[in-house]
């Protein structure tokens, strides 16, 4: 009875340690299967992002082409040196039928953004004075505003000036204007 017995507890161990084996397999290729499903999914998600980078920078280059036209415009429209500048706004004058003349040019800071050291541009604030009817003063302004210069208005002002105590003269107004201009010019020379 001994030997059956035996016999019995060995099959039984063995039936164990087979199933243990089994377990551990099972384990095993959960973990192999999981280990590869991550993967994929890595994989996948970094050619998600490898093709949404190559489209921004598809798009990037077409808007570097789009607009080559009018960034070499720009570049142009700010390549002005200082004196031509002054005598263009100073011939709004005759044009406008006005007396204006150009009272100061200075130096001025402009704030950058962090990509702009790659275009050096300069500031020169213009302070710009004329008189003359209404409507003349007016056109005045329209041309300064129109004027073939990257230049901004900062400061606008119209003012009636006073008439004599005669009453005889005729009305007359004054436009005060403080403008921007950007330059490439290097105005330290």
């Amino acid at each position: 009875m001994k030997s059956h017995f035996t016999r019995f507890s060995i099959a039984a161990i063995a039936l164990i340690v087979l199933a243990l084996f089994s377990w551990v397999g099972v384990w095993y290729l959960w973990n192999q299967i999981g280990d590869a499903a991550r993967t994929y999914a890595a994989s996948q998600d970094n050619a998600e992002s490898a093709s949404a980078q190559n489209a921004v920078n598809a798009r990037t280059r077409a808007l570097a082409r789009d607009t080559i036209d009018m960034r070499r415009a720009l570049v142009e429209a700010a390549h002005t040196d200082i004196i031509s500048a002054a005598k263009t706004i100073e011939s709004v004058g005759p044009a406008a039928h006005v007396s204006l003349k150009v009272s100061g040019a200075y130096a001025e800071q402009i704030p950058l953004s962090p990509g702009a050291a790659a275009y050096p541009l300069h500031a020169i604030g213009f302070n710009i004075e004329a008189t003359g009817s209404f409507a003349a003063v007016m056109k005045a302004a329209e041309l300064l505003d129109a004027l073939p210069l990257s230049t901004m208005v900062e400061q606008f002002d119209m003012a009636l000036i006073p008439q004599d105590s005669s009453g005889k003269s005729e009305t007359r107004w004054r436009l005060t204007e403080r403008i921007r201009l950007l330059t490439d010019s290097d105005i330290s020379s």
